[in-house]
């Protein structure tokens, strides 16, 4: 299970080293390291300071999103101002940097209610940088979720505790080159905990991933809990420990969900279900081939009977 985890890690990481170290390259002046590198983006020469960290916010022009989404765009804080002291505020620790009310990152959606999470969502953004002024315009809320990922990594830390931003006025637009961009996860073959994938979840949000390719079921083991069989994870699971149960699943659904993230499940069938061949009601709808290495898995011929899940 380490092993794989490891392996996922280190893809992702190895990826995204060649493709930045390739953009700035080209281009060693860019200032900000931006990933995935936007589609248009400008930069002046000005830093400025962010006033409060630690009473930073965000105005979304909307006066009734759905609760879960005000809550992934508050998480941010804890991404952007990590290590923050949220202490008076010191005068002298700001330097020669320009300050006005830099603690506001303004939102300007033209439709923040859930949309449909296909190929056709729109995740543009474009996002305004400067001095007094931080505003981040979207058609979605996908959209503006894109763009509030860009604009913490335009933050920095400096030596003496301030957060900042270098050269600007920054100016991008931005827009996904592919409607899918996604990560494949299998956890038949290794089981994954929820709170890991929630994790997982959250590392694609930061990348900008799109889709969830979860491989729930294979001949490895069965470990999503049916309600109406439960034999399945029974008999099929690594360890009873090891299943997610109904709550579990929806409980990723809905934070992929208001991550701009949306889940393919994938249950292999008619192969590739050896881990459900112990479970009694449904052990004759298993067919496993005379030869090869499941040839001692056969359990006799389809059944003409569907079986309602």
């Amino acid at each position: 299970m380490l092993k794989a985890k490891s392996v996922i890690f280190y893809t992702i990481l190895f990826a995204g080293i060649i493709r930045i170290t390739s953009l700035y390259q080209q281009n060693s002046s860019i200032p900000h390291l931006l990933w995935p590198f936007p589609a248009s983006y400008s930069f002046g020469d000005i830093d400025i300071v962010i006033d409060d960290s630690c009473h930073f916010s965000f105005n979304i022009n909307n006066n009734g999103p759905e609760k879960d989404i005000p809550a992934v765009f508050e998480a941010y804080k804890g991404y952007m101002f990590s290590g923050a002291e949220c202490l008076e505020k010191n005068n002298s620790n700001q330097g020669n940097f320009i300050g006005k009310s830099n603690n506001v990152l303004n939102f300007e959606i033209k439709d923040i209610n859930k949309v449909q999470m296909d190929l056709d969502v729109d995740e543009s953004y474009s996002l305004r940088v400067e001095d007094g002024n931080f505003v981040v315009t979207a058609e979605t809320y996908v959209g503006a979720l894109r763009g509030l990922e860009t604009f913490s990594q335009l933050i920095s830390k400096k030596q003496n505790g301030t957060f900042s931003i270098s050269s600007t006025p920054i100016q991008i637009s931005d827009a996904p080159r592919f409607p899918h961009r996604g990560l494949m996860l299998d956890t038949s073959r290794h089981f994954i905990s929820k709170t890991n994938i929630l994790k997982i979840l959250d590392g694609m949000m930061f990348s900008k991933l799109n889709v969830f390719h979860w491989h729930l079921a294979d001949s490895d083991s069965f470990p999503f809990f049916f309600p109406s069989h439960p034999n399945l994870t029974k008999f099929g699971s690594f360890l009873s420990k090891q299943v997610y149960s109904k709550q579990d699943i929806q409980e990723i659904i809905d934070y992929a969900y208001v991550r701009g993230i949306r889940i393919i499940p994938e249950l292999d069938s008619p192969a590739h279900v050896r881990s459900w061949s112990q479970a009694p009601e449904v052990a004759n709808l298993i067919n496993c081939t005379t030869d090869g290495p499941f040839s001692n898995r056969t359990l006799g011929t389809l059944s003409d009977k569907p079986t309602n899940f």
